[in-house]
C-alpha cells in the first residue's frame, strides 16, 4: 500500500518538525512506499505531486485550512483515498469529529489501527467545504489574524482580534430559501455547520457528520447596530451549546440539505476557517463524501 505525507509547516506553532522521522517511520510499519513533503503552501506540493500515482492513504499535519485545502486539491483525483489527519494548527475544529488532538503519537496510532468514518462534505460553487461556511460578527478573526500573532498567542490572537468588531459591527439582510420556501432575515451571526466545534468551543456534541444533513442557525435582531442582547446570545450559544438557543425568539434554526443565501450587499464568507471570497451562499450536502482515520466508525 502506498502512502503520501504531507504537514504544513506554518501551521499553528507548528513543532513537527522535529517529529518528522518519527512519523515517517511509524507509517512505513504499514504502508510500503512513503512520499513526504513538507511546505507553507498547497502550492508548492502540487508542483512535485504526480497526480497519475494511486496512494491509499494521504496523511497530513495542519490546521483547519489544511483539511480545506487537502479536500479541493484532491476532489478531481480518479480515486478516493483514505485521508490521515494529524492537527497541529491553532484551533483543529475538525478535528474533535474525529476525536483527535494534538497529541502526534495517538493520531498515528489511529491512522495505524485503520478504523475509518465516512463523512459528509458539502458544496458552495466549486469549492468544497467540510465542517463549516458562515459570514458575521467575530467570523474573519480566523483567517485576519496574522500568522505571527497565532504563533504567539494561539487562540488569543482570534479574541484579540475580535474585540474591535463589538463596536464596529452591523446587523446585515439576508434572504434564504430552503425546500422552495423564502424568509428575510436582519442577522449578526450566521452560521451553516457540521461539526461538534467551531472557534474552540465544542457547542454541537450531539452533531450527525454523516447523515446527509447540514444545520443552519442565524443570530438575528431588529437594529442594525450590535447589541448587548445579540452579544450574550452569541456567548450562550458557544459555551452552553446550540440546544441552549435555538428556540430563541432571536434565533432562526433549521437541518437542511440545499440551501441559498443571498446577502441584500456584498458580504465574506469563511468556509472551514479560510476566506472563502465575497458573493451568495448556494451550500448543497454531499453525503459520504470522505473517508478519514477515526478512533470511531
Amino acid at each position: 500500500m502506498n502512502c503520501l505525507y504531507f504537514y504544513n509547516n506554518q501551521s499553528g506553532k507548528n513543532k513537527l518538525e522535529k517529529k518528522k522521522d518519527y512519523i515517517i517511520n511509524r507509517l512505513k510499519t504499514k504502508y510500503d512506499i512513503i512520499e513526504c513533503y513538507d511546505s507553507s503552501s498547497f502550492d508548492d506540493m502540487i508542483k512535485n505531486f504526480n497526480a497519475n500515482k494511486h496512494y491509499d492513504a494521504i496523511v497530513f499535519a495542519g490546521g483547519d485550512g489544511t483539511v480545506n485545502s487537502m479536500l479541493n486539491w484532491t476532489k478531481n483525483l480518479s480515486y478516493t483515498p483514505t485521508f490521515g489527519y494529524i492537527p497541529s494548527g491553532t484551533v483543529n475544529d475538525f478535528a474533535k469529529n474525529l476525536n483527535l488532538n494534538k497529541n502526534v503519537k495517538k493520531s498515528v496510532d489511529v491512522i495505524l489501527n485503520g478504523q475509518t468514518k465516512q463523512i459528509d462534505c458539502f458544496k458552495n460553487g466549486d469549492r468544497l467545504g467540510i465542517y463549516v461556511c458562515c459570514t458575521g460578527i467575530f467570523t474573519t478573526a480566523s483567517y485576519d489574524a496574522t500568522r505571527k500573532a497565532k504563533k504567539k498567542f494561539g487562540k488569543l490572537a482570534y479574541y484579540f482580534h475580535s474585540i474591535k468588531e463589538l463596536f464596529t459591527h452591523r446587523a446585515y439582510t439576508i434572504e434564504i430559501t430552503n425546500d422552495n420556501k423564502t424568509q428575510k432575515l436582519h442577522s449578526v451571526l450566521t452560521l451553516l455547520i457540521n461539526s461538534k466545534s467551531v472557534a474552540g468551543y465544542k457547542f454541537n456534541k450531539n452533531v450527525d457528520i454523516n447523515d446527509g444533513e447540514m444545520e443552519f442557525l442565524s443570530i438575528n435582531q431588529k437594529k442594525d447596530k450590535f447589541g448587548f442582547k445579540s452579544l450574550m446570545l452569541i456567548a450562550k450559544l458557544f459555551l452552553f451549546g446550540i440546544n441552549s438557543v435555538k428556540k430563541n425568539k432571536n434565533v432562526t434554526y433549521f437541518k437542511f440539505k440545499k440551501l441559498q443565501v443571498n446577502f441584500e450587499k456584498k458580504r465574506t464568507i469563511n468556509i472551514d476557517g479560510e476566506n472563502g471570497g465575497e458573493g451568495d451562499i448556494n451550500i448543497e450536502v454531499l453525503p459520504n463524501k470522505v473517508k478519514f482515520f477515526s478512533k470511531e466508525q
